[in-house]
């Protein structure tokens, strides 16, 4: 780390041009100071699971997910705590295939996943911010 910037880089490129309106958005850098990282593979049905992240990450950072399915989307979210009737709230859906990348809120701790139907197997990893 050193006094680093930029120690995290996504290279890709967005275009959407569908005769409406043109949005362009490119490489993205991200300052990391801490140093952990957790990822894992999952497998998955209807019922949600919260998605185990290592202790050691003290402050979570960036999330990325990939559905390594191939028929079946599965469900990104918030499971809320039992005593509270544990409703889970979805807020990204992968389609078969897909993947992301997105900061976590402080409070991400809860994050949890699960199929529209059928199971799927769910790939991803949390930095540390």
């Amino acid at each position: 780390m050193n006094g680093m910037a930029n120690e995290i880089s996504f290279t890709g490129k967005l275009i959407v041009d569908n005769g409406y309106y043109i949005v362009q958005q490119t490489d993205l850098t991200l300052d990391q100071t801490g140093k952990h990282y957790f990822s894992d593979t999952v497998d998955l049905t209807t019922t949600p699971v919260n998605l185990y992240v290592a202790p050691s990450l003290v402050t979570y950072g960036w999330a990325w997910f990939t559905n390594l399915d191939d028929t079946d989307t599965i469900e990104i979210g918030i499971q809320e705590d039992p005593a509270y009737g544990s409703i889970f709230f979805a807020f990204i859906g992968l389609a078969p295939g897909e993947k992301c990348f997105l900061p976590l809120h402080k409070y991400s701790s809860s994050l949890a996943a699960r199929t529209e139907s059928g199971t799927a197997i769910l790939e991803y990893g949390v930095f540390e911010r």
